[in-house]
């Protein structure tokens, strides 16, 4: 009796962890600071630092938070999250940011592109809008195949091909004059 209690208690325990739609409890793979701020930003250990925050500065672009090589190499789904804390220093504190991925950390493209949104969720732009000076914390989602509806932007479904990804980064663009920091990155992957 006490054999088939245990075999029941593990099943429920599995099957409870089996359906968790987020990240099945796993520790976020953390992003760096590069010291290769360019579009051309590539991933390599060389320019990847442990700094986990970068800051930008007024109107300009920033290239930060990468993953470092073979950070996903044992992801096997094409859905992710990141997670990153925003704090403003002094200015507007506002930006577009895009979460771009790599399958060499050489080529870049954004993930969600051409998903109509500026929620970061399933769309090809997180807006963050005058940032505050505590830090807060956003979410940016690619869940592959989910359907996108935004009747305020069209009236069609769009769905979401993710894709693979190897490596990560964020682009950031900013508006205005600002010195925010963007910091505590880090990239889940899930299952539907």
């Amino acid at each position: 009796m006490k054999k088939i209690i245990m075999v029941m208690l593990a099943l429920t325990t599995a099957l409870m962890f089996s359906c968790n739609p987020v990240a099945h409890g796993q520790a976020g793979i953390p992003m760096y600071r590069n010291t290769d701020t360019t579009s051309a930003g590539v991933a390599t250990t060389a320019t990847i630092t442990t700094g986990t925050t970068d800051t930008l500065y007024d109107a300009n672009t920033l290239y930060t938070m990468y993953t470092r090589p073979g950070a996903l190499s044992g992801a096997t789904t094409a859905n992710y999250l990141c997670t990153f804390t925003v704090t403003k220093i002094s200015g507007t504190g506002t930006a577009k940011v895009f979460l771009q991925g790599s399958a060499d950390g050489v080529t870049w493209r954004n993930v969600n592109a051409s998903m109509l949104g500026t929620d970061g969720y399933s769309s090809d732009t997180l807006n963050i809008a005058a940032a505050s000076t505590t830090a807060l914390g956003y979410a940016y989602y690619s869940t592959n195949g989910r359907g996108v509806y935004r009747p305020t932007l069209s009236s069609a479904v769009y769905y979401v091909v993710s894709g693979r990804y190897f490596y990560f980064r964020l682009k950031i663009v900013g508006a205005g004059t600002q010195q925010t920091i963007y910091g505590n990155a880090k990239i889940y992957t899930y299952t539907n």
